[in-house]
Protein backbone atom coordinates (compact mmCIF):
# COMPACT_ATOMS: atom_id res chain seq x y z
CA UNK A 1 0.00 0.00 0.00
CA UNK A 2 1.39 3.71 -0.74
CA UNK A 3 2.19 5.38 2.10
CA UNK A 4 0.08 8.28 3.21
CA UNK A 5 2.62 11.35 4.64
CA UNK A 6 0.05 14.11 6.60
CA UNK A 7 1.20 17.47 7.33
CA UNK A 8 0.15 19.05 10.58
CA UNK A 9 -0.02 22.97 10.09
CA UNK A 10 -0.92 24.99 13.51
CA UNK A 11 -1.89 28.27 13.76
CA UNK A 12 1.82 29.87 13.92
CA UNK A 13 2.11 28.25 10.42
CA UNK A 14 -0.58 29.97 9.09
CA UNK A 15 0.31 33.46 10.13
CA UNK A 16 3.70 33.17 9.00
CA UNK A 17 3.44 31.82 5.59
CA UNK A 18 -0.27 33.43 4.85
CA UNK A 19 0.37 37.61 3.24
CA UNK A 20 -2.58 39.34 2.88
CA UNK A 21 -1.86 39.77 -1.05
CA UNK A 22 -2.21 35.63 -0.85
CA UNK A 23 -5.70 36.22 0.48
CA UNK A 24 -7.20 38.84 -1.55
CA UNK A 25 -5.46 36.88 -4.98
CA UNK A 26 -6.75 33.59 -3.50
CA UNK A 27 -10.38 34.73 -2.82
CA UNK A 28 -10.98 36.40 -6.02
CA UNK A 29 -9.39 33.42 -8.19
CA UNK A 30 -12.12 31.20 -6.08
CA UNK A 31 -15.28 33.57 -7.05
CA UNK A 32 -14.34 33.04 -10.54
CA UNK A 33 -13.58 29.66 -10.22
CA UNK A 34 -16.85 29.66 -9.20
CA UNK A 35 -18.64 31.26 -11.58
CA UNK A 36 -16.65 29.13 -14.15
CA UNK A 37 -18.17 26.24 -12.85
CA UNK A 38 -15.09 24.84 -11.50
CA UNK A 39 -15.76 24.56 -8.06
CA UNK A 40 -17.76 22.50 -6.71
CA UNK A 41 -19.04 22.59 -2.49
CA UNK A 42 -22.49 21.61 -1.13
CA UNK A 43 -24.37 23.59 1.01
CA UNK A 44 -23.33 23.38 4.78
CA UNK A 45 -25.62 21.15 6.72
CA UNK A 46 -26.30 22.33 10.33
CA UNK A 47 -25.41 19.76 13.19
CA UNK A 48 -27.22 20.69 16.53
CA UNK A 49 -25.48 19.32 19.52
CA UNK A 50 -28.29 20.79 21.85
CA UNK A 51 -32.16 20.81 21.95
CA UNK A 52 -32.46 24.83 22.24
CA UNK A 53 -30.28 24.74 19.11
CA UNK A 54 -27.65 27.10 20.18
CA UNK A 55 -24.53 25.03 19.75
CA UNK A 56 -23.94 23.25 16.07
CA UNK A 57 -20.86 21.81 14.03
CA UNK A 58 -20.78 22.66 10.34
CA UNK A 59 -18.96 20.41 7.70
CA UNK A 60 -18.04 22.70 4.85
CA UNK A 61 -16.88 20.34 1.94
CA UNK A 62 -15.26 21.59 -1.47
CA UNK A 63 -13.35 20.76 -4.64
CA UNK A 64 -11.39 23.35 -6.12
CA UNK A 65 -10.66 21.40 -10.01
CA UNK A 66 -7.99 23.95 -10.85
CA UNK A 67 -6.16 24.24 -7.89
CA UNK A 68 -6.08 19.82 -7.75
CA UNK A 69 -7.39 20.27 -4.26
CA UNK A 70 -10.57 18.86 -2.35
CA UNK A 71 -11.30 19.65 1.61
CA UNK A 72 -13.03 20.08 4.10
CA UNK A 73 -13.69 22.57 6.82
CA UNK A 74 -14.63 21.36 10.00
CA UNK A 75 -16.48 24.58 12.31
CA UNK A 76 -17.89 24.56 15.50
CA UNK A 77 -20.44 27.73 16.77
CA UNK A 78 -21.48 27.40 20.42
CA UNK A 79 -24.13 30.43 21.17
CA UNK A 80 -24.21 29.08 24.85
CA UNK A 81 -20.57 27.98 25.04
CA UNK A 82 -19.08 26.59 28.52
CA UNK A 83 -17.30 29.50 30.57
CA UNK A 84 -14.06 30.72 29.29
CA UNK A 85 -14.15 29.15 25.69
CA UNK A 86 -14.72 31.34 22.68
CA UNK A 87 -17.89 31.03 20.85
CA UNK A 88 -16.02 29.17 17.86
CA UNK A 89 -13.49 27.18 18.79
CA UNK A 90 -10.38 24.63 17.39
CA UNK A 91 -11.96 25.10 13.20
CA UNK A 92 -9.85 22.31 11.45
CA UNK A 93 -9.34 22.02 7.76
CA UNK A 94 -8.65 18.74 6.00
CA UNK A 95 -6.61 18.91 2.68
CA UNK A 96 -7.37 15.92 0.27
CA UNK A 97 -5.81 15.15 -3.10
CA UNK A 98 -8.42 14.38 -5.89
CA UNK A 99 -6.30 12.08 -7.69
CA UNK A 100 -6.22 9.18 -5.34
CA UNK A 101 -8.19 10.61 -2.77
CA UNK A 102 -5.60 10.42 0.05
CA UNK A 103 -5.46 13.48 2.92
CA UNK A 104 -2.07 14.88 2.91
CA UNK A 105 -2.83 18.02 4.98
CA UNK A 106 -4.44 19.26 8.54
CA UNK A 107 -4.97 22.56 8.75
CA UNK A 108 -5.47 25.22 11.74
CA UNK A 109 -8.74 26.56 10.60
CA UNK A 110 -9.82 29.73 12.60
CA UNK A 111 -6.65 31.69 11.34
CA UNK A 112 -7.45 30.79 7.88
CA UNK A 113 -11.46 31.77 9.12
CA UNK A 114 -10.15 35.12 10.21
CA UNK A 115 -7.89 35.75 7.32
CA UNK A 116 -10.34 35.37 4.49
CA UNK A 117 -13.20 36.89 6.02
CA UNK A 118 -12.80 40.68 6.75
CA UNK A 119 -9.75 41.10 5.00
CA UNK A 120 -10.13 38.47 2.34
CA UNK A 121 -13.69 38.83 0.82
CA UNK A 122 -14.65 41.60 2.23
CA UNK A 123 -11.24 43.26 0.66
CA UNK A 124 -11.92 41.55 -2.78
CA UNK A 125 -15.84 42.85 -2.63
CA UNK A 126 -14.45 46.87 -1.63
CA UNK A 127 -11.94 46.61 -4.67
CA UNK A 128 -15.08 46.56 -7.28
CA UNK A 129 -17.77 48.34 -4.89
CA UNK A 130 -16.33 50.76 -3.14
CA UNK A 131 -15.05 54.07 -3.83
CA UNK A 132 -11.33 54.19 -4.22
CA UNK A 133 -11.06 58.01 -2.71
CA UNK A 134 -12.77 56.31 0.79
CA UNK A 135 -11.67 58.90 3.64
CA UNK A 136 -13.89 57.28 6.51
CA UNK A 137 -14.11 53.75 7.61
CA UNK A 138 -16.87 52.07 10.64
CA UNK A 139 -16.20 49.26 12.09
CA UNK A 140 -18.63 47.88 13.81
CA UNK A 141 -16.88 44.71 16.27
CA UNK A 142 -13.82 44.93 17.37
CA UNK A 143 -12.61 41.27 17.94
CA UNK A 144 -10.21 39.05 15.51
CA UNK A 145 -12.56 39.68 11.85
CA UNK A 146 -12.56 43.73 12.71
CA UNK A 147 -9.12 43.67 13.40
CA UNK A 148 -8.30 41.15 10.35
CA UNK A 149 -10.29 43.69 8.52
CA UNK A 150 -9.20 47.04 9.60
CA UNK A 151 -5.65 46.09 8.67
CA UNK A 152 -6.36 45.25 5.29
CA UNK A 153 -8.17 47.99 4.24
CA UNK A 154 -5.92 50.40 6.10
CA UNK A 155 -3.29 50.61 3.07
CA UNK A 156 -5.54 50.34 0.09
CA UNK A 157 -7.63 53.44 0.92
CA UNK A 158 -6.76 57.07 1.91
CA UNK A 159 -8.51 56.82 4.92
CA UNK A 160 -8.21 59.99 7.49
CA UNK A 161 -10.77 58.83 9.83
CA UNK A 162 -11.81 55.23 11.38
CA UNK A 163 -14.84 54.91 13.72
CA UNK A 164 -14.82 51.78 15.94
CA UNK A 165 -17.25 50.53 17.72
CA UNK A 166 -17.85 46.67 20.41
CA UNK A 167 -19.81 46.17 22.82
CA UNK A 168 -17.07 46.07 24.58
CA UNK A 169 -15.40 49.73 24.76
CA UNK A 170 -12.04 47.76 25.79
CA UNK A 171 -11.48 46.21 23.09
CA UNK A 172 -12.40 48.69 20.63
CA UNK A 173 -9.85 51.01 22.34
CA UNK A 174 -7.09 48.28 22.07
CA UNK A 175 -7.48 48.00 18.63
CA UNK A 176 -7.71 52.28 18.30
CA UNK A 177 -3.97 52.03 20.16
CA UNK A 178 -2.63 49.24 18.18
CA UNK A 179 -3.78 50.70 14.77
CA UNK A 180 -2.80 54.30 15.54
CA UNK A 181 0.18 53.38 16.61
CA UNK A 182 1.05 51.80 12.79
CA UNK A 183 -1.20 54.43 11.09
CA UNK A 184 -0.48 57.99 12.47
CA UNK A 185 -2.00 60.12 10.11
CA UNK A 186 -5.30 58.29 10.35
CA UNK A 187 -7.60 59.73 13.53
CA UNK A 188 -9.10 56.69 15.27
CA UNK A 189 -12.22 57.24 17.37
CA UNK A 190 -13.93 55.28 19.76
CA UNK A 191 -17.57 55.40 19.49
CA UNK A 192 -20.04 54.47 22.57
CA UNK A 193 -23.25 53.28 20.08
CA UNK A 194 -22.99 51.83 16.56
CA UNK A 195 -24.81 55.01 14.96
CA UNK A 196 -22.52 57.28 15.68
CA UNK A 197 -19.88 54.94 13.90
CA UNK A 198 -21.38 54.07 11.25
CA UNK A 199 -23.42 57.74 10.37
CA UNK A 200 -21.29 59.57 7.37
CA UNK A 201 -18.91 56.51 6.76
CA UNK A 202 -17.56 55.38 3.22
CA UNK A 203 -16.83 52.12 4.45
CA UNK A 204 -18.75 50.32 6.90
CA UNK A 205 -17.81 46.61 8.06
CA UNK A 206 -19.96 44.76 10.46
CA UNK A 207 -17.82 42.40 12.02
CA UNK A 208 -19.84 40.86 14.73
CA UNK A 209 -21.80 38.17 16.28
CA UNK A 210 -24.84 39.42 17.36
CA UNK A 211 -27.80 38.59 16.81
CA UNK A 212 -29.72 42.07 17.56
CA UNK A 213 -29.75 44.11 14.73
CA UNK A 214 -27.01 47.10 15.55
CA UNK A 215 -27.16 48.82 12.01
CA UNK A 216 -29.79 50.42 11.12
CA UNK A 217 -30.07 51.09 7.12
CA UNK A 218 -30.73 54.59 7.40
CA UNK A 219 -28.01 55.76 8.86
CA UNK A 220 -25.31 54.71 5.68
CA UNK A 221 -24.91 57.38 3.35
CA UNK A 222 -24.91 57.95 -0.16
CA UNK A 223 -21.78 56.52 -1.91
CA UNK A 224 -21.29 54.32 1.09
CA UNK A 225 -20.17 50.47 0.80
CA UNK A 226 -21.27 47.96 3.59
CA UNK A 227 -19.58 44.68 4.23
CA UNK A 228 -22.29 43.03 6.31
CA UNK A 229 -19.94 39.36 7.03
CA UNK A 230 -22.81 38.36 9.15
CA UNK A 231 -25.46 38.59 6.58
CA UNK A 232 -28.89 40.20 8.44
CA UNK A 233 -27.79 39.07 11.80
CA UNK A 234 -26.83 42.14 12.94
CA UNK A 235 -27.59 44.39 9.98
CA UNK A 236 -31.34 46.01 8.93
CA UNK A 237 -32.39 43.44 6.34
CA UNK A 238 -34.70 46.07 4.60
CA UNK A 239 -31.28 47.42 3.24
CA UNK A 240 -31.58 45.07 0.83
CA UNK A 241 -34.06 46.74 -0.38
CA UNK A 242 -33.63 50.32 -0.17
CA UNK A 243 -29.94 50.11 -1.03
CA UNK A 244 -28.75 50.83 -4.66
CA UNK A 245 -27.13 47.51 -5.11
CA UNK A 246 -27.26 44.32 -3.03
CA UNK A 247 -24.79 42.27 -3.83
CA UNK A 248 -24.05 38.50 -2.42
CA UNK A 249 -20.88 37.00 -2.13
CA UNK A 250 -22.12 34.01 -4.29
CA UNK A 251 -26.01 32.93 -4.21
CA UNK A 252 -26.13 29.47 -3.79
CA UNK A 253 -24.12 29.72 -0.71
CA UNK A 254 -25.66 32.88 0.51
CA UNK A 255 -29.26 32.64 0.35
CA UNK A 256 -29.49 28.98 2.30
CA UNK A 257 -27.72 30.83 4.55
CA UNK A 258 -30.42 33.89 4.91
CA UNK A 259 -33.43 32.39 3.86
CA UNK A 260 -32.91 29.32 6.76
CA UNK A 261 -31.87 31.55 9.53
CA UNK A 262 -34.59 31.24 12.18
CA UNK A 263 -32.58 34.16 14.25
CA UNK A 264 -33.21 36.65 10.62
CA UNK A 265 -36.58 35.10 9.66
CA UNK A 266 -37.68 36.03 13.55
CA UNK A 267 -37.25 39.67 12.54
CA UNK A 268 -39.55 39.56 10.19
CA UNK A 269 -37.26 39.43 6.82
CA UNK A 270 -38.82 37.87 3.75
CA UNK A 271 -35.90 38.37 1.50
CA UNK A 272 -36.48 35.73 -2.37
CA UNK A 273 -34.14 34.80 -4.42
CA UNK A 274 -33.93 37.41 -6.94
CA UNK A 275 -33.92 40.75 -5.02
CA UNK A 276 -30.48 40.61 -4.90
CA UNK A 277 -28.34 42.90 -7.84
CA UNK A 278 -26.05 39.83 -8.10
CA UNK A 279 -23.09 38.14 -6.81
CA UNK A 280 -19.28 39.05 -6.85
CA UNK A 281 -18.36 36.31 -9.02
CA UNK A 282 -20.61 38.06 -11.60
CA UNK A 283 -18.85 41.15 -11.17
CA UNK A 284 -15.05 40.19 -10.38
CA UNK A 285 -15.81 38.23 -14.06
CA UNK A 286 -17.19 41.08 -15.80
CA UNK A 287 -20.94 39.97 -16.58
CA UNK A 288 -22.35 42.73 -14.30
CA UNK A 289 -20.93 46.10 -13.66
CA UNK A 290 -19.81 46.56 -10.13
CA UNK A 291 -19.96 50.90 -8.93
CA UNK A 292 -21.50 52.64 -11.71
CA UNK A 293 -21.68 55.95 -9.61
CA UNK A 294 -20.45 57.56 -6.90
CA UNK A 295 -23.49 58.54 -4.91
CA UNK A 296 -24.43 54.58 -5.09
CA UNK A 297 -25.40 52.36 -1.61
CA UNK A 298 -23.92 49.36 -2.35
CA UNK A 299 -24.45 46.53 0.17
CA UNK A 300 -22.44 43.30 0.31
CA UNK A 301 -23.49 40.00 2.40
CA UNK A 302 -21.92 37.21 2.70
CA UNK A 303 -20.39 35.17 5.62
CA UNK A 304 -17.96 32.73 3.70
CA UNK A 305 -17.75 29.63 1.92
CA UNK A 306 -15.59 25.95 2.66
CA UNK A 307 -14.04 26.84 -1.16
CA UNK A 308 -11.99 29.74 0.55
CA UNK A 309 -10.65 27.69 3.13
CA UNK A 310 -9.51 25.11 1.54
CA UNK A 311 -7.58 27.20 -1.25
CA UNK A 312 -5.89 28.96 1.13
CA UNK A 313 -5.07 26.00 3.43
CA UNK A 314 -3.30 24.32 0.11
CA UNK A 315 -2.11 28.33 -0.09
CA UNK A 316 -0.34 27.51 3.41
CA UNK A 317 0.55 23.68 2.78
CA UNK A 318 2.42 24.42 -0.54
CA UNK A 319 4.34 27.30 1.44
CA UNK A 320 5.12 24.55 4.21
CA UNK A 321 6.55 22.40 1.74
CA UNK A 322 8.71 25.14 0.10
CA UNK A 323 9.89 26.12 3.93
CA UNK A 324 9.67 22.62 5.75
CA UNK A 325 7.35 23.90 8.13
CA UNK A 326 4.61 22.06 10.37
CA UNK A 327 4.52 18.21 11.47
CA UNK A 328 4.76 15.52 9.78
CA UNK A 329 3.05 12.24 10.76
CA UNK A 330 2.43 8.81 8.61
CA UNK A 331 -1.79 8.13 8.59
CA UNK A 332 -0.93 4.96 6.58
Amino acid sequence: MPECQVRLLSKEDVDALLTEEDVISTVEAVFRGCAAGRVTQTHPEMLFADEGRENMFMPMPALLQERGVAGLKWVNMFGRQQPGYPAMFGHLIILNSPENGGPYAIVEGTAITNRRTAGGHAVAAAKVLARPDARVMAVVGCGSQGRQGLNAFLPRYPLEEVRLYDRFPAAAEALAAGASARCPGVRFTVCEAPRAAVEGADIVLTATTSKETLVEGGWLAPGSFTAALFHFNDLDWRYARACDKWVLGLREADYGSILHNKDVLAKGADLKPGEEYGDLSDVLTGRLPGRTRADERILYTHMGMGALDVALADVVFRRAVETDRGQLFRFA
